[in-house]
């Protein structure tokens, strides 16, 4: 696309260079052509007019990325590019903050990703002019963030948290999420944050010493919609302050890590958001003295819940849950250890939180065991699911309980029938017996069950999909004839998916998606950004 006539570009014979010739068109037209630009082709418009100039500078500087070195990275040989790379990073960081004729720029800026140094790595054998540049770093952003007044989205990796950068934070007029992503907080005051959407989170679970200064009054409880509290260090500090902020209103969305000892405070947060709609929990949460059931007035609209199996139907129960997430592990709180429930208890369970639960449309099972069981209690209960994605267990490959034991178990006929969709599908079976060769301890074994009608899906269902935590995946699941056949038993299915392959029907055909192009896909939105 040319957004500049040629002609007007150029010298002409006789006469002096005339300015380039723009069309007249409205500054949305020109935002959505820039859209169809690359990058660099939308960094060389700045130079062509005043216009494009103003206009180009909001899609290049609508997101800045800044990172620092992580220590794989760190190499001997790696040492001098990384600080030619801290060091223009700072001083194109500086500039920006105080370059008068960058103002424009600064304005536009309204996402801010900056990670810096793990404090693990300050003790490592890393060389120390990396890290005094990355303090560097560190110091030109905490003094050049007051400057950036459009800013309403920023996430920090790897910071220390002073009184210095909250009183910065609590300035800027637009900012309304911050997400502090294994950040030490060393604040002695405290400041609150009139945040709509926070997230702490402890990706690493280094060890750290006890916790010292006043934790964050982070937030306002008439703006507060979305919290995220996973970091075990900071989480009993914050959950103690809401509790004396009063009822958040607002809140719709919340995730927290919860141990043992703040059982009884979680409880009692609960009873301050009276609009949560969804709620998720970290998966090393351990809480004690249940409630047989949660009180009328406890999350009374909750719609979405993701968690451990032994807490689903107490969240279920009075309440209209229509999306799931449930984490079969069996998790030890102290020793941070994962173990998984046996076939019984993970049966019984989704019984009971299916029985309270009946209108569930969007359901994921994590650690499922490899077998026929709970996918048959799934489809016996659950009508109205339209959303199912099944992930096994790490097994090693063996009958299940729910296979029958001998080979005897189709009658002629449902053998004749085996042998029949076998044909078609490329589902192999035994021809002497119809039973399949491909036994479920896998995606594709239970996918061949389900093909030869031992198990059945929800009538509704659009998405299916389970995951094998094997990397062998069957050349037979690529049959057309398996996937048609799958397609006409249930005429609403719209994607399918086996281990990682998935294909998806759109128009009446099918095409493979594979889960890493459509990775990429969700990625796109990271091009428009300024990485120093």
């Amino acid at each position: 696309m040319s957004l500049v006539a040629p002609p007007s570009l150029g010298s002409s014979e006789d006469g002096p260079r005339r300015p380039p010739f723009i069309p007249q068109l409205p500054a949305e037209l020109w935002m959505m052509c820039l859209s169809y630009l690359r990058r660099q082709d939308i960094h060389q418009l700045l130079s062509v007019s005043r216009l494009f100039h103003q206009l180009c500078l909001e899609p290049l500087f609508e997101q800045l990325v800044m990172l620092g070195p992580s220590p794989e990275e760190l190499t001997k040989s790696s040492v001098p590019s990384h600080l030619l790379q801290l060091e223009s990073a700072v001083t194109s960081l500086k500039s920006l903050a105080t370059d008068p004729t960058s103002i424009t720029a600064r304005h536009a800026v309204r996402r801010w990703w900056f990670r810096g140094m793990r404090k693990t790595s300050r003790t490592s054998r890393i060389d120390t002019r990396v890290f005094e540049a990355c303090e560097l770093l560190a110091n030109a952003f905490t003094s050049s963030l007051s400057s950036f007044i459009g800013l309403s989205v920023l996430n920090l990796s790897f910071v220390i948290v002073q009184d210095e950068l909250v009183e910065t934070l609590a300035q800027l007029p637009l900012l309304q999420t911050l997400g502090l992503d294994n950040c030490e907080i060393v604040c002695a005051k405290k400041i609150q944050l009139p945040m709509v959407t926070l997230s702490i989170t402890q990706t690493f679970r280094f060890a750290d010493p006890k916790p010292t200064g006043e934790p964050i009054t982070i937030l306002s409880p008439t703006r507060l919609e979305r919290l995220t509290l996973d970091d075990n260090r900071w989480t009993p500090a914050v959950v103690s302050s809401l509790l004396f902020l009063g009822t958040f209103h607002r809140l719709t969305y919340l995730a927290i890590l919860v141990t043992r000892d703040q059982s009884a405070a979680f409880f009692e947060f609960l009873r301050q958001c009276p609009h949560l709609l969804s709620l998720s929990f970290a998966r090393h949460t351990h809480i004690v003295n249940l409630p047989a059931c949660l009180p009328a007035d406890t999350v009374p609209l909750l719609t979405s819940y993701d968690g451990p199996l032994y807490l689903a139907k107490i969240f279920a129960s009075n309440r209209h849950i229509q999306n799931a997430r449930i984490d079969l592990a069996n998790i030890d709180g102290a020793r941070y250890t994962v173990g998984y429930l046996p076939m019984f208890e993970v049966v019984s369970g989704l019984s009971e939180f299916f029985e309270v639960a009946p209108g569930l449309q969007s359901l994921k099972i994590c650690g499922s065991p490899p077998g026929l069981h709970v996918l048959r209690t799934i489809a016996s209960c659950l009508r109205e699911l339209r959303f199912l994605d099944v992930s096994l267990r790490y097994l090693d490959l063996r009958l299940d309980d729910s296979v029958p034991p001998t080979p005897h178990f189709f009658s002629a006929t449902e053998r004749d029938t085996a042998l029949r969709i076998s044909s078609t599908t490329g589902v192999e079976v035994d021809c002497w017996t119809g039973f399949p060769k491909h036994l479920p301890t896998s995606s594709q074994g239970i996918m061949c069950w389900t093909i030869l009608g031992r198990v059945t899906l929800p009538p509704r269902i659009e998405v299916f999909h389970v995951r094998s935590p094997h990397a062998q995946v069957l050349e037979s699941v690529d049959s057309q004839g398996m996937l048609s056949h799958l397609l006409i038993a249930y005429p609403r299915l719209r994607r399918l998916g086996v281990g990682h392959r998935v294909w998806v029907r759109q128009n009446g055909r099918l095409r493979r998606w594979d889960e890493y192009n459509e990775g990429l896909s969700q990625g796109e939105e990271l091009v428009n950004s300024v990485f120093l």
